[in-house]
């Protein structure tokens, strides 16, 4: 059976997201895209040094449970100095960022926005709920604890359920994700596939077929993933502050930065297993001989 990547998970918006690899860019030759002093002030407004050091750790964690499903030699050097260099914090940030340039090319007025909203008490603190929120779900126990308190919820028909499900439509934050997670695992496989590892004989087209029947089940546990996520990261907001973020992420200015965002971490995470994958079937390859 073929597992989806968990490694830098979903969300949107408020620093905290991936993307479909099919999502139009302009490119610096359609408009003019920001420039490096914009983006070292989003990054450090929406805290991107935070949530790339999260999403190394998650990157890792997943390229451990690749090494040991695949059997993949330990001692590898070429597996070893591969994930290391594809899970560099400051590396991945840099080609986020370089795509998210090009994604925001000709939208000075929705990225002022952002920064704005960033730069407010309430988008300020919202971000530094969503990092917290994250860095702790690395933790199983806060995972389970976290879809454990979810539950709770629903059977009590809690009423922020009903503003979670908003923030959540406003930018079609489980399409998206749904679509991450297949984008991402198609892309490592089929790395290994390109690889030519021995254990993995299947053609491209066969390949995106038993990835799809999956798409259900990525469905219900994006679904419960990103409800617990939020349920945990906005406990401390009132209803009212958690009503006017989901405005601002519903705003015109919210969607192109949500877009944005899903897009420039598509590119940089469908590159990333890709070559996860082909270092995968390079290293099967090495074993084998």
């Amino acid at each position: 059976m073929i597992t989806i990547p968990r490694h830098a998970l979903w969300i949107g918006l408020g620093a905290l997201g991936l993307a479909t690899p099919g999502w139009a860019q302009m490119s610096q030759s359609d408009a003019q895209a920001p420039q490096t002093a914009d983006m070292a002030a989003f990054a450090d407004a929406y805290l991107l040094p935070d949530l790339f050091r999260i999403m190394a750790a998650e990157g890792m964690e997943y390229a451990a449970s690749v090494r040991t499903d695949f059997g993949i030699d330990v001692s590898t050097e070429s597996w070893t100095q591969t994930v290391s260099a594809l899970y560099d914090p400051q590396a991945m940030e840099a080609e986020f960022l370089a795509h998210f340039a090009d994604a925001m090319a000709g939208q000075a007025d929705a990225l002022s926005d952002a920064l704005a909203f960033a730069d407010s008490d309430l988008g300020a603190r919202v971000l530094r709920l969503e990092i917290s929120a994250r860095d702790a779900l690395l933790d199983p126990d806060v995972d389970t604890a976290a879809r454990e308190a979810l539950t709770d919820m629903r059977d009590a028909g809690h009423p922020r359920l009903a503003l979670i499900d908003e923030r959540i439509a406003v930018n079609d934050l489980i399409d998206l994700n749904v679509a991450v997670s297949l984008n991402t695992a198609y892309a490592f496989y089929n790395g290994m596939l390109m690889a030519g590892s021995p254990d993995f004989a299947q053609n491209p087209q066969d390949l995106l077929a038993q990835l799809w029947t999956q798409e259900p089940l990525i469905r219900e546990d994006t679904t419960d993933w990103i409800h617990a996520y939020f349920v945990l990261a906005y406990q401390p907001l009132r209803d009212a502050e958690l009503a006017a973020y989901t405005n601002f992420s519903a705003s015109d200015s919210g969607v192109v930065l949500n877009n944005a965002m899903f897009a420039a971490f598509g590119a940089t995470f469908d590159g990333i297993s890709d070559a996860l994958g082909r270092a995968a079937g390079a290293a099967l390859q090495s074993t084998d001989l």
